[in-house]
């Protein structure tokens, strides 16, 4: 999977992502929505989460969560029109999954969009870690697996296993 990084923050290359530092991956007329990795270190720890209701119908721009930090509340605002077909009711139990893992077990809902002429309100990947690098002062770098494993490949055995007796 590819990823860019901002810095310390992760932005995944495989969806979209909102201004207000919500992700959402787009599979077919379905769209799951998140937290980013910059929301989630931001927040700390989670003292309560409310999640939409299954089956309601979310306009875009309506408030479909809430994640309680604190004194403060931060209002998810639903960046797509659709009705919710699953909540991830994992997070009832451990809300901590929403900051420890944001892009895979800390998802939040997921709805069939009723529009998808919306999508294109959305940002790119690329443009959200342009905003956010913009927002933080931080460079950006992409990194695919296949970078990762290729340096390992090019090691000499003599000096990759230097340090083993």
């Amino acid at each position: 999977m590819e990823e860019i990084f901002v810095g310390d923050y992760v932005v995944r290359a495989d969806r979209y992502y909102t201004k207000d530092h919500l992700w959402v991956k787009i599979r077919g007329n379905k769209a799951t929505i998140g937290i980013t990795d910059f929301t989630a270190r931001a927040l700390e720890e989670v003292d309560s989460l409310e999640l939409p209701q299954k089956d309601i119908e979310l306009e875009t721009g309506d408030v479909s969560a809430s994640i309680e930090f604190g004194d403060e509340v931060i209002n998810i605002i639903t960046p797509l029109s659709g009705v919710v077909i699953d909540v991830n009711k994992s997070l009832d139990e451990d809300p901590s999954e929403l900051l420890e893992s944001p892009y895979d077990d800390g998802w939040l809902y997921e709805i069939e969009i009723s529009d998808t002429q919306e999508i294109e309100d959305l940002i790119s990947a690329e443009d959200y870690a342009q905003l956010l690098s913009e927002l933080t002062h931080e460079p950006i770098y992409e990194e695919t697996e296949e970078e990762l494993e290729e340096p390992l490949e090019n090691i000499p055995d003599d000096e990759f296993y230097e340090d083993k007796p």
